[in-house]
């Protein structure tokens, strides 16, 4: 698993050195890493560059050593984070621990990333764990002038998140300007 990390951290290394600085990150664990991003977004017509820097399994704990090789290069100018599902699968960090350390991820971003806008996106899972970071993470967001989404609302019947709905729900804030009234249209069809 960790020479899979070191691959994947080299080879966004060598993706940073051709991609435009300024774009939009994706940055998380499981569900992240799992969605077409660059697909969804080129389909969306959305214009800008938006890349994912996203990692299966990635915890908390080993969020540091990705931000460096994977975020700072680009220098975007909007990150959307979504860390926490595999900690909410196990439960083996206390929600406390796991929202110090979800501050320290979000003051590395703000120090590192200047003039970017943050997006705490909500735990992708199902359970009382998850619901109460994602409590904490809307709250934490306010008080570090970060947004909070709630993807909740995009679980399907089998309760599963359905990416397309996920990336249609971010998509208004990935645009830089504001929305109109034909794209307000497109976000509410899906």
């Amino acid at each position: 698993m960790i020479k899979n990390i070191k691959l994947r951290i080299k080879n966004f290394e060598i993706l940073n050195k051709v991609s435009k600085k300024g774009g939009i990150v994706f940055f998380g664990s499981s569900y992240f890493a799992k969605m077409n991003v660059s697909e969804l977004a080129e389909s969306s017509g959305i214009g800008i560059p938006v890349y994912n820097r996203s990692f299966e399994n990635l915890t908390i704990d080993k969020v540091d050593s990705q931000l460096s090789a994977c975020i700072y290069e680009l220098q975007p100018f909007r990150i959307f984070v979504n860390i926490g599902e595999t900690e909410a699968a196990d439960g083996k960090i206390s929600i406390y621990d796991f929202i110090n350390k979800y501050e320290c991820l979000i003051l590395d971003l703000h120090r590192h990333c200047k003039g970017c806008r943050i997006f705490i996106v909500s735990v992708a899972a199902d359970n009382e764990y998850a619901r109460e970071v994602n409590t904490h993470l809307a709250k934490f967001a306010k008080e570090t002038g970060c947004d909070f989404i709630d993807i909740s609302k995009t679980v399907t019947e089998n309760g599963e998140y359905s990416a397309v709905k996920v990336f249609n729900m971010l998509k208004p804030y990935m645009r830089p300007f504001p929305v109109n009234f034909a794209d307000a249209m497109q976000y509410i069809a899906v």
